[in-house]
C-alpha cells in the first residue's frame, strides 16, 4: 500500500513539474511596465530580459504639450527612441522597424518631459520573444483574460500616428534646443560668455575664420575650469565643434567662456554655439 502512495506522490509531482515547465516555456511576451505620465518630468525603468529582445512601447499623451520620450539602454548609452507626441496623440514604437534583430538585453530608461510644462498621459511597454508575437500580443491585449500577463496592458485597438521629429509638419518643442551665442569676432581677441541649462550637455560651436590669419579657439567651464576646446581654425577655415565626439555623455553644466585669438593680428569671422538634450538634435 506504502508502494502505491509513494509511486502515486511520484507521479503527481513529475506532473506538476512537467506543466510548469510546459508553462515556462509557453510564456511568449513580457510585460515591462506601465506607468502614468504626469508633472514635468517622469522616469521609466525596465528590464529586457534575454531572450525577449523585441519590444513594443506605447504612449498617450492626453495634455496640452507635446511631449518627448527617449529611451537608452542604461549600460551601453545607446539611444533607441527620441521622438515627439503631439496634444491627443499617440506613439506606437516596434523595435523591429528600427533594430529587426531585436534590442539588447538589461535596464533601460525611459524619460517623459513636456519642456517645462505638466504632462497628462500614459506609457506601457511589452517585450517579445518575436515579431510575430508582439504583433499577436497588440492585438489580443484587449481581450486577454485577467489571469494573463498581457491583461495589464490597454486596449491598443485604436489609430496611432507615430511622429518622429523629421516630419515636416511635426510640433516641436521650442526647448528642444537653446541657443547659446552668437559672436563677431574682429579685433586682436574676442569671448563669448553662455551658460549650459542641465538637461542640455550636448554642445555645438561652430566659428568660422574670414579673415587672412589663424584664430586660436578655446572654451572653458568657468567653475571646473575645465578646457572642452583647445583648437585653431586657419584663414578661410572653420571649425564644426560638437561634444559628443570627445564628450558623448555631454559637457557640464554650467557658465562658459569661449576665448578667440589671432596672436595679436587682427581677426574677422563669427561664432555661434547652441545646447540641445539629445546628439540628434544638434
Amino acid at each position: 500500500m506504502k508502494k502505491v502512495f509513494l509511486l502515486s506522490i511520484l507521479s503527481l509531482l513529475l506532473a506538476v513539474s512537467v506543466s510548469a515547465a510546459s508553462a515556462s516555456s509557453d510564456q511568449k511576451t513580457d510585460p515591462l511596465f506601465e506607468t502614468a505620465l504626469g508633472g514635468k518630468t517622469v522616469s521609466t525603468n525596465l528590464n529586457v530580459a534575454g531572450g525577449f529582445s523585441h519590444v513594443k512601447v506605447y504612449i498617450n499623451n492626453s495634455g496640452q504639450h507635446t511631449i518627448r520620450a527617449v529611451m537608452v539602454h542604461n549600460d551601453s548609452r545607446k539611444e533607441y527612441i527620441s521622438k515627439y507626441i503631439a496634444p491627443g496623440d499617440t506613439l506606437d514604437w516596434r523595435s523591429f522597424t528600427d533594430t529587426p534583430q531585436g534590442v539588447k538585453s538589461g535596464k533601460y530608461t525611459i524619460t517623459y518631459r513636456a519642456s517645462g510644462n505638466n504632462m497628462s498621459g500614459e506609457a506601457w511597454g511589452i517585450s517579445a520573444k518575436n515579431n510575430n508575437e508582439l504583433q499577436a500580443a497588440s492585438v489580443s491585449a484587449a481581450s486577454a483574460s485577467f489571469d494573463q500577463k498581457t491583461d495589464r496592458i490597454p486596449n491598443v485597438n485604436q489609430p496611432v500616428t507615430p511622429i518622429t521629429v523629421e516630419e515636416p509638419d511635426q510640433i516641436i518643442t521650442p526647448m528642444a534646443i537653446d541657443p547659446l551665442f552668437n559672436t563677431v569676432l574682429g579685433g586682436t581677441n574676442a569671448l563669448s560668455n553662455f551658460n549650459v541649462q542641465a538637461g542640455y550637455g550636448h554642445v555645438k560651436i561652430f566659428v568660422k575664420n574670414t579673415g587672412t590669419k589663424t584664430i586660436t579657439v578655446t572654451m572653458k567651464h568657468i567653475s571646473s575650469d575645465k578646457y572642452y576646446i583647445e583648437d585653431s581654425v586657419p584663414a578661410g577655415g572653420t571649425l564644426d565643434w560638437r561634444s559628443y565626439t570627445d564628450f558623448p555623455q555631454g559637457v557640464r553644466g554650467g557658465k562658459y567662456e569661449v576665448s578667440y585669438r589671432a596672436g595679436g593680428d587682427l581677426m574677422s569671422g563669427q561664432a555661434w554655439g547652441t545646447s540641445a538634450e539629445n546628439t540628434n538634435e544638434l
